[in-house]
Protein backbone atom coordinates (compact mmCIF):
# COMPACT_ATOMS: atom_id res chain seq x y z
CA UNK A 1 0.00 0.00 0.00
CA UNK A 2 1.55 3.37 -1.16
CA UNK A 3 1.99 6.06 1.39
CA UNK A 4 -0.29 8.52 -1.30
CA UNK A 5 -3.02 5.59 -0.63
CA UNK A 6 -3.15 6.44 3.25
CA UNK A 7 -2.78 10.23 3.11
CA UNK A 8 -5.43 9.85 0.68
CA UNK A 9 -7.66 7.75 2.77
CA UNK A 10 -7.11 10.44 5.68
CA UNK A 11 -7.88 13.67 3.40
CA UNK A 12 -11.05 11.81 2.03
CA UNK A 13 -12.46 10.65 5.70
CA UNK A 14 -12.62 7.14 5.08
CA UNK A 15 -12.43 5.87 8.63
CA UNK A 16 -12.49 2.01 7.36
CA UNK A 17 -9.98 2.22 5.24
CA UNK A 18 -7.75 4.24 7.71
CA UNK A 19 -8.54 1.49 10.33
CA UNK A 20 -7.99 -1.20 7.83
CA UNK A 21 -4.10 0.43 7.09
CA UNK A 22 -3.12 1.23 10.91
CA UNK A 23 -3.16 -2.21 11.24
CA UNK A 24 0.24 -2.28 9.36
CA UNK A 25 1.43 1.09 10.04
CA UNK A 26 2.65 3.06 13.10
CA UNK A 27 0.01 6.02 13.38
CA UNK A 28 2.93 8.51 14.37
CA UNK A 29 5.60 7.74 11.69
CA UNK A 30 6.81 11.03 10.09
CA UNK A 31 6.14 10.38 6.57
CA UNK A 32 8.00 13.08 4.17
CA UNK A 33 5.08 14.66 3.24
CA UNK A 34 3.77 15.04 6.32
CA UNK A 35 1.95 13.03 9.28
CA UNK A 36 -1.44 11.81 10.30
CA UNK A 37 -2.89 14.81 12.19
CA UNK A 38 -1.28 17.24 9.50
CA UNK A 39 -3.21 15.32 6.64
CA UNK A 40 -6.45 15.57 8.76
CA UNK A 41 -6.42 19.07 9.71
CA UNK A 42 -4.78 20.63 5.99
CA UNK A 43 -6.53 18.30 3.67
CA UNK A 44 -9.50 18.11 4.36
CA UNK A 45 -12.17 20.26 3.54
CA UNK A 46 -14.30 21.76 6.53
CA UNK A 47 -17.68 19.59 6.91
CA UNK A 48 -20.02 22.61 7.63
CA UNK A 49 -22.23 24.54 6.62
CA UNK A 50 -20.46 27.91 7.74
CA UNK A 51 -16.71 27.83 5.89
CA UNK A 52 -13.76 28.41 8.32
CA UNK A 53 -11.11 26.15 7.16
CA UNK A 54 -9.95 23.40 6.21
CA UNK A 55 -9.49 20.15 8.41
CA UNK A 56 -12.11 17.19 9.22
CA UNK A 57 -12.85 17.13 13.29
CA UNK A 58 -14.41 13.87 13.05
CA UNK A 59 -10.86 12.65 11.27
CA UNK A 60 -8.94 14.29 13.62
CA UNK A 61 -10.87 12.57 16.81
CA UNK A 62 -10.99 8.78 15.32
CA UNK A 63 -6.82 9.24 14.63
CA UNK A 64 -6.52 11.00 18.23
CA UNK A 65 -8.26 7.50 19.56
CA UNK A 66 -6.12 5.53 17.55
CA UNK A 67 -2.82 6.93 19.31
CA UNK A 68 -2.21 9.99 17.18
CA UNK A 69 0.29 12.01 19.06
CA UNK A 70 -1.46 15.29 19.15
CA UNK A 71 1.98 17.17 19.47
CA UNK A 72 3.68 15.23 16.92
CA UNK A 73 5.12 17.59 14.41
CA UNK A 74 5.85 18.30 10.53
CA UNK A 75 9.64 18.41 10.07
CA UNK A 76 10.06 18.99 13.36
CA UNK A 77 8.68 22.76 13.46
CA UNK A 78 5.21 22.57 12.55
CA UNK A 79 2.66 21.02 15.25
CA UNK A 80 -1.00 19.94 14.66
CA UNK A 81 -2.14 23.33 16.98
CA UNK A 82 -0.66 25.50 14.05
CA UNK A 83 -2.16 23.78 11.29
CA UNK A 84 -5.75 24.10 13.19
CA UNK A 85 -4.03 27.43 14.21
CA UNK A 86 -3.63 28.66 10.51
CA UNK A 87 -6.86 27.29 8.85
CA UNK A 88 -9.13 29.54 12.06
CA UNK A 89 -10.61 25.78 13.52
CA UNK A 90 -10.67 26.48 17.20
CA UNK A 91 -13.04 23.65 17.84
CA UNK A 92 -9.90 21.45 16.05
CA UNK A 93 -7.91 23.13 18.82
CA UNK A 94 -10.13 22.36 21.79
CA UNK A 95 -10.17 18.56 20.67
CA UNK A 96 -6.15 18.79 20.38
CA UNK A 97 -5.78 20.08 24.02
CA UNK A 98 -8.54 17.72 25.13
CA UNK A 99 -6.01 14.77 24.05
CA UNK A 100 -3.54 16.74 25.76
CA UNK A 101 -1.35 18.97 23.29
CA UNK A 102 1.08 21.46 24.35
CA UNK A 103 -0.56 24.83 24.53
CA UNK A 104 2.34 26.52 24.18
CA UNK A 105 4.05 24.80 21.52
CA UNK A 106 5.91 27.19 18.97
CA UNK A 107 7.11 26.50 15.17
CA UNK A 108 10.92 28.29 14.65
CA UNK A 109 12.16 30.00 11.76
CA UNK A 110 16.21 30.82 11.15
CA UNK A 111 16.84 34.29 9.80
CA UNK A 112 20.60 35.98 9.08
CA UNK A 113 21.09 39.23 10.14
CA UNK A 114 25.06 39.86 9.46
CA UNK A 115 27.34 36.60 10.54
CA UNK A 116 24.37 35.88 13.06
CA UNK A 117 21.81 33.17 13.25
CA UNK A 118 18.07 33.74 15.08
CA UNK A 119 16.04 31.54 15.60
CA UNK A 120 12.49 32.93 14.97
CA UNK A 121 10.05 31.29 17.29
CA UNK A 122 6.40 31.74 17.36
CA UNK A 123 4.03 30.49 19.84
CA UNK A 124 0.40 29.01 18.73
CA UNK A 125 -1.07 32.12 20.67
CA UNK A 126 0.83 34.21 18.84
CA UNK A 127 0.13 32.85 15.72
CA UNK A 128 -3.87 33.03 16.50
CA UNK A 129 -3.43 36.75 17.04
CA UNK A 130 -1.32 36.86 13.73
CA UNK A 131 -4.34 35.83 11.79
CA UNK A 132 -7.35 37.84 14.02
CA UNK A 133 -8.37 33.89 15.39
CA UNK A 134 -9.92 35.82 18.26
CA UNK A 135 -12.22 31.91 18.40
CA UNK A 136 -8.80 30.12 18.48
CA UNK A 137 -7.06 32.77 21.22
CA UNK A 138 -9.78 32.29 23.37
CA UNK A 139 -9.09 28.39 23.23
CA UNK A 140 -5.42 28.49 24.00
CA UNK A 141 -5.68 31.20 26.50
CA UNK A 142 -8.59 28.45 28.90
CA UNK A 143 -6.05 26.18 28.52
CA UNK A 144 -2.65 28.23 30.00
CA UNK A 145 -1.42 29.79 26.87
CA UNK A 146 1.68 31.85 28.19
CA UNK A 147 2.06 35.44 27.37
CA UNK A 148 3.31 38.45 29.04
CA UNK A 149 2.78 42.36 28.76
CA UNK A 150 4.28 42.30 25.24
CA UNK A 151 1.96 39.92 23.91
CA UNK A 152 -0.67 42.84 25.17
CA UNK A 153 1.42 45.62 23.22
CA UNK A 154 1.78 43.30 20.53
CA UNK A 155 -2.11 42.59 20.02
CA UNK A 156 -2.33 46.31 20.53
CA UNK A 157 -0.02 46.93 17.51
CA UNK A 158 -1.80 44.39 15.02
CA UNK A 159 -4.94 46.08 15.39
CA UNK A 160 -3.51 49.56 15.36
CA UNK A 161 -2.41 48.59 12.10
CA UNK A 162 -5.50 47.39 10.80
CA UNK A 163 -7.47 50.38 12.04
CA UNK A 164 -6.47 52.20 8.87
CA UNK A 165 -7.56 50.02 6.82
CA UNK A 166 -10.73 48.68 8.09
CA UNK A 167 -13.12 50.67 5.92
CA UNK A 168 -11.52 48.97 2.36
CA UNK A 169 -14.13 45.61 2.45
CA UNK A 170 -15.80 43.97 4.54
CA UNK A 171 -13.23 41.11 4.96
CA UNK A 172 -10.95 44.09 6.68
CA UNK A 173 -13.42 45.33 8.96
CA UNK A 174 -13.49 41.79 10.08
CA UNK A 175 -10.48 41.24 10.70
CA UNK A 176 -9.94 44.80 13.03
CA UNK A 177 -13.12 43.61 14.69
CA UNK A 178 -11.03 40.15 15.40
CA UNK A 179 -8.24 41.92 16.11
CA UNK A 180 -9.48 44.67 18.58
CA UNK A 181 -11.06 41.87 20.46
CA UNK A 182 -8.41 40.21 20.88
CA UNK A 183 -6.38 42.56 22.24
CA UNK A 184 -9.52 43.40 24.43
CA UNK A 185 -9.03 39.74 25.98
CA UNK A 186 -5.12 39.98 26.17
CA UNK A 187 -5.80 43.25 28.01
CA UNK A 188 -8.54 42.46 30.94
CA UNK A 189 -6.81 38.78 31.15
CA UNK A 190 -3.21 39.92 31.96
CA UNK A 191 -1.64 39.79 35.72
CA UNK A 192 1.45 41.40 36.62
CA UNK A 193 1.94 37.28 38.00
CA UNK A 194 2.05 36.15 34.11
CA UNK A 195 5.06 37.60 33.30
CA UNK A 196 7.01 35.19 35.49
CA UNK A 197 5.71 32.37 33.95
CA UNK A 198 6.35 33.58 30.67
CA UNK A 199 9.96 34.20 31.31
CA UNK A 200 10.22 30.50 32.42
CA UNK A 201 9.07 29.71 29.31
CA UNK A 202 11.56 31.42 27.75
CA UNK A 203 14.44 30.62 29.78
CA UNK A 204 13.61 26.87 29.44
CA UNK A 205 13.05 26.90 25.81
CA UNK A 206 16.25 29.84 24.99
CA UNK A 207 18.25 27.13 22.75
CA UNK A 208 17.13 25.43 19.23
CA UNK A 209 19.95 23.83 17.59
CA UNK A 210 22.85 25.84 18.85
CA UNK A 211 21.25 29.05 18.13
CA UNK A 212 19.44 31.61 20.61
CA UNK A 213 15.54 31.43 20.20
CA UNK A 214 14.26 35.14 20.23
CA UNK A 215 9.73 34.68 20.64
CA UNK A 216 8.06 36.70 18.46
CA UNK A 217 5.43 38.44 20.27
CA UNK A 218 6.87 37.85 23.74
CA UNK A 219 10.27 39.40 23.77
CA UNK A 220 11.40 43.34 22.94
Amino acid sequence: MKDSDFSQAIISGSTDAVDMMLKTRDINHKYSDGNVLHWAITGSSYNSSVPVGKGDYDMTKFLLDKGADPDIKFLSVYSAIYYATNERRHDIIVLLLNYGADPNTYYIRFKEEGDSKICQCTTALVHAINNQSYLCVQALLARGAVFNNQTVKYASEIQEQLYDKRKEDSQSYQDYLNAYNIYVALKNRYNHRFEEPANSFMRENMITKKCINYFIGMEK
